[in-house]
């Protein structure tokens, strides 16, 4: 059984790109993965560049024989260029409010801040209730430890990213 996550990057002119990944989306896999490997804007970039993911990897390029069915091991794999798959491209939403309003939700999401430089996991009513949980860095890198959570409500977001907003009725 699938643990579905998103994953999601801010960009400098504050547009942000979303993509799909279906396997492992939990904080000890996912979270742990994206702060350990993807912890730059150019890695996290690189990541969401190719789409849907099936699994989210330690690395995004493979470097031998790699396929959706016989994937490298520890290499992400990739929908539409590991299986030829179409319509697997990142969404790509304005602003802020527009993402919070119509991005895709799953069990785990998650939200690189390139202005921050950190990982955030995005609370699976933040179209409703707007506010995302910082993941501590040092806790993610143990698979053993439950990883600690710092809620921020949406105000103490905008004003922590800079984000400026308007509450759309």
């Amino acid at each position: 059984m699938a643990t579905r996550s998103t994953i999601a990057v801010e960009y400098p002119n504050g547009t942000i790109k979303q993509i799909y990944c279906h396997w492992d989306g939990y904080i000890e896999h996912n979270g742990r993965i994206l702060k350990q490997f993807y912890s730059t804007p150019e890695l996290a970039q690189e990541l969401i560049s190719h789409g849907d993911l099936s699994v989210l990897g330690n690395y995004i390029n493979p470097v031998g024989t790699h396929s959706f069915r016989d994937p490298e091991e520890n290499c992400c794999v990739y929908y539409g260029r590991d299986r030829g798959e179409s319509n697997t491209a990142a969404k790509t939403f304005s602003d802020w409010t527009v993402f919070t309003r119509e991005r895709s939700t799953e069990e785990y999401d998650y939200f690189y801040s390139i202005e921050h430089n950190r990982w955030y996991l995005l609370n699976a009513r933040a179209k409703y209730t707007e506010y995302l949980t910082e993941l501590d860095s040092e806790e993610l890198i143990s698979e053993t430890t439950e990883p600690e959570i710092k809620d921020l409500t949406f105000a103490e977001v905008t004003a922590l990213l800079g984000f400026k907003f308007r509450l759309v009725g």
